[in-house]
């Protein structure tokens, strides 16, 4: 893959520019992204680390959210009709329309503006369902929690504009297994407290008390360049960029075929994976009425996917020299594993299986935030993820339309989902053979040791 804009660490020399541009680069203050910007010049990565994994930890450590129903129901006493009815799908709505318009905000604002804008308003919407009681009220929980939502989606973007390229990978497996951990033991703690008899009230102040510590704490996030607030281009040789329509835009991120590549995996892929956690609990319903082991499962799978997301460090540049084979591969084997929950009857067999598909969906979805952000040629990181965030809501919410269409039964559905990802896999595999026989590689991103060799 051609290296256009090539990026390294702290040492080295400027990558030569393309033909008919001049090297605007001879400053200290002119980096390449990737690179430590100004504003972030007193911040090293386990420094940067740190602050980071204790932002994810505070802003996901909510217990209340796996009892968000039972205390719309019993304390604020709406029916289940109302809950599913008219609150909920607010937040459907309103999560893809912000998540649209992330890449606009960070460039009328900044990702750090953006994020801290994010951070407040799941304060506001724990805050909210804490104090207030009207259904117009609750309503406006799933507009504020839209907007957490998208701020999520500009975080794993905007730490790519904070380290070296070689650290893209490790900031964002740990960051991502942060967060998991702290769901993972919210949830446990939320199961605890509930099985000791506790009111959902104190879950709920809980998760306001953390979700507060985390909105201090997004006040020291480090500042991206303040050339990286239009459209997150950092470059001055990229500045022509501004000036051009969105359209325009769009064209000029997604011009690499690899890129197109990834992020045909990176929206029809995940779009199936996210119908097993949807779902999955409904599967164990029906198998067996009177289990009462859900919760942890759910944590175990948490945790699971925690280790998926770290190993992604360990095996990236593994993934990035076997080309689309880990995404080929992962498709095949969670599709398996969906058909394997639909077929068996059994929830100790289910259980496992459940929570495998998880742990892989985490790995994979590490790895190809990634490898796309590293095919960027113009540096348009919260563009990316907009877009195909947006692509991958659509096209789940067709697979979920499709589903109340044709009135599958839940062993049914995962059949279909595992059908899904295996086809997904199937178009995947053909697409990146087509690739392979134009370009001669079967690479869709260079391995990291071999764009340091190429600085």
């Amino acid at each position: 893959m051609q290296l256009e804009k090539a990026q390294h660490g702290e040492l080295g020399d400027d990558p030569p520019l393309p033909a008919g541009q001049g090297n605007h680069l001879g400053s200290p203050e002119d980096k390449l992204p990737g690179e430590w910007s100004m504003s972030a010049a007193t911040f090293r990565t386990l420094p940067l680390l740190l602050i980071l994994v204790t932002y994810t930890l505070c802003l996901q450590f909510q217990p209340s959210e796996p009892y968000l129903v039972p205390y719309l129901t019993r304390v604020k006493l709406f029916s289940n009709q109302q809950v599913n009815i008219s609150i909920f799908p607010i937040g459907v709505y309103t999560t893809l329309l912000f998540t649209l318009l992330a890449a606009p905000a960070c460039h009328f604002f900044s990702y750090r503006t953006v994020i801290i804008m994010g951070t407040l308003g799941k304060l506001a919407t724990f805050s909210i369902l804490f104090s207030c009681q009207s259904l117009f009220a609750m309503q406006m929980t799933q507009v504020t929690y839209g907007t957490g939502a998208a701020a999520d989606l500009v975080f794993s973007s905007y730490i790519f504009l904070l380290v070296p390229e070689k650290h893209y990978q490790t900031m964002t497996s740990y960051t991502q297994a942060s967060s998991l951990v702290s769901y993972m033991l919210a949830a446990e703690l939320g199961q605890g407290l509930v099985d000791q008899g506790a009111s959902l009230v104190i879950l709920l102040q809980i998760s306001i008390l953390f979700s507060a510590v985390a909105c201090f704490i997004s006040f020291f996030l480090p500042r991206e360049e303040i050339k990286g607030q239009k459209w997150g281009l950092l470059t001055p040789e990229l500045d022509l960029l501004q000036n051009q329509g969105i359209l325009e835009k769009v064209q000029e991120t997604w011009r690499g075929a690899n890129l197109r590549l990834l992020s045909f995996w990176w929206v029809f892929g995940t779009a199936g994976f996210a119908m097993i956690p949807n779902y999955g609990t409904s599967l164990f319903d029906v198998i067996d009425p009177m289990a009462n082991t859900n919760g942890h499962v759910l944590a175990a799978s948490q945790g699971v996917a925690c280790i998926g997301a770290l190993a992604a460090a360990y095996v990236a540049d593994i993934a990035a020299q076997g080309g689309g084979l880990v995404f080929i591969s992962g498709s095949f084997l969670v599709g398996l594993l969906c058909i394997f929950m639909a077929w068996s009857h059994t929830l100790l067999v289910i259980y496992p299986l459940y929570v495998a598909a998880i742990g892989i969906n985490q790995l994979l979805l590490c790895l190809v935030y990634v490898q796309a952000a590293k095919s960027l040629s113009n540096q348009q990181f919260i563009l990316l993820f907009s877009l195909n965030a947006v692509a991958g809501l659509l096209v789940q919410s067709g697979i979920q339309g499709l589903i109340v269409v044709l009135q599958l039964s839940i062993t049914s559905q995962f059949y279909a989902f595992g059908s899904y990802c295996i086809a997904v896999g199937a178009v995947f595999w053909i697409l990146c053979h087509r690739n392979y026989l134009k370009t001669g590689t079967v690479r869709l991103v260079s391995a990291d040791e071999e764009r340091q060799a190429l600085l």
